[in-house]
C-alpha cells in the first residue's frame, strides 16, 4: 500500500526500527520481536500487516480465506468465535470470522462469480475497536475507530459522506478510500466501493471501519 508510511506515523512507530529488518533469524519456533505485527492496515484492496521492523505484506480481498485468516491469527491470536450472517437485499449469506472486534466475513455466493474486489470479494474486513490483542487497526490514512468524522480529508463532500436519519437518530457513512478501478467519489448513479468508516451517531465519531465495502453516494 502506497500509504502505509502514514499510518506508522499515525501510530507512532518509532522511524528508527525501520532499519533492523536485516536482524538475525529467529530461533527455532519463535518470532523475533522485529516479525511481530504491529499494525493491520485496512485497505481498499487489501488487508496490510505492518512489523515492528517497518516490514510490510497484504492479503488481496480476492485471494483465499485460509490466507486471511492465518495471517490474522498469526497477528492477533486465534479466532474467538463464529457466526452465520443470512443474506440481505445488499448483502450475500457469509460466515464471520471473529477475532475479537476484529471480522473477516466469508462470503456465501449463490452462483459461480469472478472475485473481484469491485463485484464479489472472497471475503471482507471490519472492526469496532481501534485495536485488538495490542495490535493497532487502522486506514492507510491513520483513519481508526474512534477517530473524529473531522479527520477524514473530503469527509463534508456530499459524494463521500451519507447521513442517514431513521426514527429521528442520525448514522453517517463515509468513503476513505476508493479501491483500484472504482471512482474516487461516486457521481450519484454509479457505487463506489472502498474503505467505509460509519458513525453509529452522527457527527461521530468512527465506530466501525470495513473493507472493501459499497458506498452510493448522494
Amino acid at each position: 500500500m502506497k500509504k502505509f508510511g502514514a499510518l506508522i506515523g499515525a501510530i507512532g512507530v518509532v522511524v528508527a526500527l525501520a532499519g533492523c529488518a536485516g536482524g538475525a533469524a529467529p530461533a527455532s519456533g519463535t518470532a523475533s520481536a522485529a516479525s511481530k505485527t504491529i499494525a493491520i492496515v485496512i485497505g481498499p484492496d487489501a488487508l496490510g500487516f505492518v512489523d515492528a521492523a517497518g516490514g510490510k505484506r497484504e492479503v488481496g480481498y480476492a485471494d483465499s480465506l485460509a490466507d486471511a485468516l492465518s495471517a490474522v491469527e498469526q497477528a492477533v491470536g486465534p479466532q474467538t468465535g463464529t457466526s452465520e450472517v443470512p443474506a440481505t437485499n445488499h448483502t450475500v449469506a457469509a460466515t464471520a470470522h471473529e477475532f475479537g472486534a476484529l471480522t473477516i466475513s466469508e462470503q456465501h455466493y449463490t452462483g459461480a462469480v469472478d472475485n473481484d474486489v469491485l463485484v464479489a470479494p472472497v471475503w471482507r474486513v471490519s472492526t469496532t475497536a481501534a485495536s485488538v490483542a495490542g495490535v493497532k487497526i487502522a486506514s492507510a490514512t491513520g483513519i481508526a475507530v474512534g477517530s473524529a468524522v473531522d479527520d477524514i480529508p473530503g469527509h463534508a463532500d456530499a459524494d463521500r459522506l451519507d447521513v442517514v436519519t431513521v426514527d429521528g437518530s442520525s448514522s453517517a457513512y463515509i468513503l476513505v478510500e476508493a479501491s483500484s478501478g472504482a471512482l474516487l467519489v461516486p457521481d450519484g448513479v454509479d457505487t463506489a466501493v472502498g474503505v467505509l468508516a460509519a458513525a453509529a451517531t452522527w457527527p461521530g465519531p468512527i465506530t466501525r471501519l470495513s473493507a472493501p465495502t459499497q458506498f452510493a453516494g448522494a
